[in-house]
Order: structure tokens, then sequence, then C-alpha cells
């Protein structure tokens, strides 16, 4: 229950990396759907939907839309599923809206999830709100990237500019903001020779 009076689910860690964790796993549910025989691809399906419902518990919009985009990019990779594109598309917008009604029938919180959500994601100007804390950490990032004229202040050299009550977030910033133009066009370079063997391997 956080202080807006919203619950939000969470495992044995917070609801963001729990929602994370969930992420990743749906995604690998999925895959096994596609990859076992017929008989455990109920089991997998279910429990990917049930895993799916528990991600809305935790009202984390970062993982949803990485899930969602990864299932986008599956089915595009999945010859059966992109000949249907456009009814696989509807099936997923029904799911993800009949799962977000089914993960708040217990609390009864569906209009102040929405209206929790919309705040955390309009509000720029309160460090509180979601969009709001991180435009703060942006612009302190840029100034942390001219002040080391683009040679990154080092590992761990990020966090005195954002100070220490601000959360992690952000891996692309830090890794720009720690290591520089040289470390980030390393980083660059690591994440697109990965991609390239994942679509290989699809």
């Amino acid at each position: 229950l956080n202080k807006e009076g919203t619950i939000r689910g969470q495992g044995l860690d917070a609801p963001l990396r729990t929602a994370y964790f969930l992420s990743y796993s749906i995604i690998l549910a999925i895959g096994c759907v596609y990859s076992y025989r017929p008989k455990w691809k109920i089991f997998f399906s279910m429990a990917a939907y049930m895993m799916f419902i528990a991600l809305l518990t935790t009202v984390s919009k970062g993982p949803t839309l990485s899930l969602l985009l990864g299932v986008f990019t599956f089915i595009l990779f999945v010859p059966r599923l992109r000949k249907h594109f456009i009814a696989s598309l509807t099936v997923i917008i029904f799911l993800v809206i009949l799962s977000f009604f089914i993960s708040r029938l217990p609390t009864g919180q569906i209009s102040s999830v929405i209206d929790y959500s919309t705040e955390m994601t309009t509000e720029s100007g309160d460090e509180a709100t979601s969009m709001g804390s991180r435009f703060i950490r942006w612009e302190r990032g840029i100034q942390a990237f001219a002040d080391t004229w683009g040679l990154g202040t080092g590992s761990g050299g990020f966090l005195p500019y954002i100070e220490d009550y601000f959360i992690f977030d952000n891996l692309y910033m830090h890794v720009i903001v720690e290591y520089g133009i040289i470390g980030s066009l390393l980083w660059l370079w690591f994440f697109v020779s990965s991609l390239r063997r994942y679509v290989r391997a699809y």
C-alpha cells in the first residue's frame, strides 16, 4: 500500500523489481508454449497468464511495456503468428484489458490505479512522481556528462550527482554518464552483437 492508498503487488522484493522478474519469466513461458509438446502447452499458457495478472498488480509501467514489446517481437518472428498479425494483436489487447480488471477485482481499486498511473506519468515537476524524478535524474546526468567532458565519471560516479534518496534507475543513463562516449560505444557494440545472435537463434 503506497502513500496514495493504491495497493501494489509484490513478491519478496519491491513491486518494480518483482515486475521485471515476472516480465522475463512470462517471455520464457511463452517460448515454452511453442517449444514443448502439446500436453505442456496448456500448462505454460496458464502459467504465463497468471504471471501476467500478477505483473499488472504491481502497477509498474516499464516492465509491462517491455513485456508487450517482447510479445510483439515474438509475433513478428513466429511465422504462424505473423500470418495472423492483426488477430494476434487483437487477442493480446483484449487479454491486457481483461487481465487489468481481473488483477484489481480483489481490491476494487480500478479507478484509483488508473488515477495513480496517470498522475505518475503526467506530473513532471514533482520529484515524488515517476516522470518528475526521472527528469531530475536525466538533467543531473547531462550535467555530470558535461563536467567530465564526455569521458565519464567512472563506475558509481553518477550517484553523488543524483543524491542518495534517488533510487537507481535507467541503466542507459548510468552507462552514458559513468563510462562516457567510449564506454557507451563499447556497450552499444555488445548490445547490437547480442541482438544479432538472438535474431539468428530465432
